[in-house]
């Protein structure tokens, strides 16, 4: 860490160490909240809880203003908008919206005030005329959906996800994992290959490295199966081209719940590519497990390094791989399949852009790195 980050990451813990909130009414729920967040100082001095309106995201410090909200004034029982994008009743009664900041700026903005009660390092407060917020909602037999979490993610730009919380009382449900699986849909509806923007959170090192380890093994599993992994080698490229999975490597923030998520994504495309007979002799590109799992590449590497599955040798990086060792990852508990699998075919999301990155060039740098798959 360079001196200016040093000085700047001392002036936000300095800022930042005192919470001005202790509690957060939330829908039938008080929560403690874990850190600062900048709420106006008239809403928060010589207060210690807010009122949040599960709905609407309006909120007080005021209790009798708050009742008086929920039982006269706000009619919304969903989030704003007609976009609803994905619902599934039957297996887990969940619905996802999708909001323009630029739309709906002060539901926005009241959602990233929440957030950051629980978020360590989250600069986005105000300015969310350049973000989509995709909002997880428990669909209640009443037709009323509660807010659980979100995740955002900036117009315009490579990388599918800026942010991603879910309120602590719903936490360990699968619903992280969740909406990290539809972070990377939408960006394969798009035809790119996606990557979380860093740093993470503490929370979201493990859901996405259990995330992208089930993916790429998933991946190499399959090639192997398949028969279209000879000679015991694949290039990073490749990897990342089959999986999706980003190229870059993770900040120290974020490995935990990325990782999580690889692992998942990555095994189960090695599984299924040995499985089917495609994948031979243990050798498969890294770009091609990148486009089978649509994991970057440099996330592939970064998630095997976590194992010391993967080395660099003679100018290439060398990861060791067999079905023995993919039985074996899977009972690490690095590896955890979602406990909720998103239903890709009900997702209804076009996407706006007109690019497509299978079309994008990778530095010739990276696309001399390849890791052998060793049987």
């Amino acid at each position: 860490m360079d001196a200016y980050t040093r000085k700047l990451e001392m002036e936000h813990e300095q800022r930042t160490k005192v919470k001005n909130v202790e509690k957060v009414q939330f829908g039938d729920w008080e929560i403690d909240a874990w850190y600062f967040s900048p709420f106006p100082l008239s809403m928060v001095i010589n207060k210690s809880k807010l009122y949040f309106c599960e709905f609407c995201l309006w909120y007080t410090s005021d209790q009798e203003i708050y009742t008086c909200h929920l039982l006269h004034r706000c009619k919304k029982r969903r989030p704003p908008g007609d976009k609803q994008i994905y619902e599934d009743r039957q297996a887990s009664h969940l619905a996802v919206w999708e909001v323009k900041g630029s739309q709906y700026k002060e539901y926005c903005q009241s959602l990233c005030l929440l957030s950051k009660l629980f978020l360590d390092h989250k600069t986005l407060y105000y300015d969310v005329e350049g973000f989509l917020f995709y909002i997880l909602c428990e669909l209640d037999t009443n037709g009323e959906a509660h807010t659980v979490g979100h995740f955002s993610k900036e117009l315009n730009s490579a990388n599918n996800l800026a942010c991603i919380m879910v309120l602590p009382p719903y936490q360990r449900n699968g619903y992280g994992k969740l909406l990290i699986q539809l972070s990377y849909c939408l960006s394969e509806r798009e035809g790119i290959v996606g990557t979380p923007e860093r740093p993470l959170s503490d929370l979201g090192k493990v859901s996405y490295r259990s995330y992208w380890w089930w993916v790429l093994i998933a991946v190499l599993d399959r090639e192997l199966g398949s028969g279209r992994l000879e000679a015991g080698s694949i290039s990073v490229n490749e990897l990342s081209r089959l999986s999706g999975i980003h190229t870059r490597p993770l900040s120290d923030l974020g490995k935990v719940s990325y990782r999580s998520y690889w692992w998942w994504v990555l095994i189960a495309v090695l599984d299924r590519e040995l499985g089917s007979g495609r994948l031979e002799a243990g050798s498969i590109s890294v770009n091609e497990l990148s486009r089978l799992s649509g994991i970057h590449t440099l996330d592939i590497v970064d998630t095997f390094k976590a194992l010391q599955l993967i080395k660099y040798w003679r100018g290439d990086h060398v990861v060791r791989i067999s079905r023995k060792i993919i039985s074996q990852i899977k009972q690490l508990n690095v590896f955890h399949a979602p406990k909720l699998l998103l239903q890709k075919s009900t997702v209804k999301w076009e996407s706006e852009n007109n690019h497509n990155l299978t079309t994008r060039k990778y530095s010739s740098e990276v696309e001399k790195k390849l890791i052998r798959m060793v049987v």
